[in-house]
């Protein structure tokens, strides 16, 4: 009876043992796939910081001689807040996902699991001051070729 009760047990053991394997394994993949999404939409919005930085340097110099310089602050206004969106997503992300050499190293799945969805998220922030960017962009482009 005993041995019949430790097989079991052995068995059952190992059955959950190489259950959690795959899926904690699965789940850093999942993280390592949603990270490189993330990182190629940042990278895509990081191109465009450059044209953020020169159109707000012709608006400036448009605003100098316009009568009405309303439009050209929001313009601007605009830029900036995609700017400044930027900074601070890359700023609060360095934080939440430091780079290390095994950024899974003694994390549980469900450690595992919270990090994908926060990852997530951060995506979704940065698809999100991706439109707020490509607003701005639009908007002082179209402004500067009214004139």
């Amino acid at each position: 009876m005993k041995k019949g009760i430790i097989i079991m047990i052995a068995t059952l053991f190992l059955a959950v043992a190489c259950d959690t394997k795959p899926t904690v394994e699965k789940n850093k993949k999942e993280f390592e796939t949603v990270y490189a999404e993330t990182i190629k939409v940042h990278d895509e919005v990081m191109a465009k910081m450059g044209t953020i930085n020169k159109l707000q340097v012709q608006l400036e110099e448009e605003v100098k001689a316009a009568t009405d310089t309303v439009p050209y602050a929001e313009a601007m206004k605009t830029l900036k807040k995609g700017h400044k969106g930027m900074m601070d997503w890359m700023h609060s992300f360095s934080d939440a996902f430091p780079h290390t050499e095994d950024r899974f190293a003694g994390k549980s799945k469900e450690e595992i699991d919270e990090s994908v969805e926060r990852l997530k998220e951060y995506k979704a922030q940065m698809e999100a001051v991706d439109a707020q960017i490509k607003e701005g962009i639009d908007k002082a482009e179209k402004l500067l070729s009214s004139n």
